[in-house]
């Protein structure tokens, strides 16, 4: 990635803002995903499976998988370095192993040293 640091680029810590949105997906489709599981089961149970449909069958149990890792991912602490630069262009980067390691406070302080009037702190 390659970013031009202009003087009008800002850096700025800020947590996820879309956390919410993730957490209503992934409940919509851990709830959906278990709904047909529950058929899924029932079909099973029923002996009313062919053998052509045991691959699809299978992908749809994919579903509450998929939407238990949203809901997963929605409740972790997620902070993340946004760069905005070039009028109206920004970029994110992951700050989740330095918050797993409890060294948030000194990114901030280092960042602030070296960028002191750019970096914004949230």
């Amino acid at each position: 990635i390659s970013i031009n640091f202009a003087s009008k680029t800002k850096f700025c810590v800020t947590p996820l803002n879309n956390w919410l949105v993730i957490f209503v997906i992934g409940t919509i489709l851990l709830l959906a995903g278990l709904y047909i599981s529950i058929k899924i089961i029932n079909i099973f149970l029923n002996g009313d499976i062919g053998a052509a449909r045991n691959v699809r069958i299978l992908l749809l149990l994919l579903i509450p998988l998929v939407g238990g890792y949203f809901v997963y991912t929605s409740l972790q602490s997620a902070l993340v370095l946004k760069i905005n630069y070039d009028k109206d262009k920004a970029k994110r980067f992951s700050l989740r192993d330095i918050n797993r390691e409890n060294k948030i406070k000194e990114f901030k302080l280092y960042m602030r040293e070296k960028l002191s009037y750019k970096f914004i702190t949230r």
